[in-house]
């Protein structure tokens, strides 16, 4: 149940990014960064729909990977500027996009640890080979896990 909701909240915070990116660039006066705000809107819908339709670390990793990415291209911008041109977190736009960064980090962060766990319980011990069940031994099994 735990990881239903983190990939909800997560594909929430991805499309909530996507969705400033969106609106920042539709707006003028983006200049260069103007493509590469589209290029994140478009990124950010594709790992959403992926998060929610396919059950795999990697869409975990993905997630998490966006929000860094996006989270440190933001503080790159507002400290040293892009472009000439200088972020003060003072906008809606920007504290919502920071937070659904920040949202997709910790979700994807924990999506990520919890999925390997799984992956490493279920699967065998490096060391230990087992051969493969002649016929005979499966039907013998199956007749013993029904007594």
């Amino acid at each position: 149940m735990m990881v239903v909701v983190l990939r909800l909240v997560a594909a929430l915070g991805l499309l909530a990014s996507s969705g400033v990116h969106f609106y920042l660039w539709m707006m003028d006066g983006t200049g260069i960064v103007g493509p590469l705000f589209l290029l994140n809107g478009a990124a950010g819908v594709v790992i959403a729909l992926l998060l929610l339709f396919l059950r795999h670390r990697v869409t975990a990793l993905l997630t998490l990977n966006f929000g860094v990415a996006t989270l440190a291209a933001y503080i790159l911008g507002s400290t040293l500027g892009i472009a000439a041109q200088r972020n003060h977190f003072d906008t809606l736009p920007e504290q919502v996009a920071a937070l659904s960064e920040i949202a997709c980090v910790v979700c994807g962060f924990v999506l990520a640890r919890s999925q390997r766990r799984d992956s490493v319980a279920d699967s065998e011990p490096a060391g230990k080979i087992r051969p493969a069940p002649v016929d005979g031994e499966v039907i013998g099994r199956q007749l013993e896990n029904r007594e």
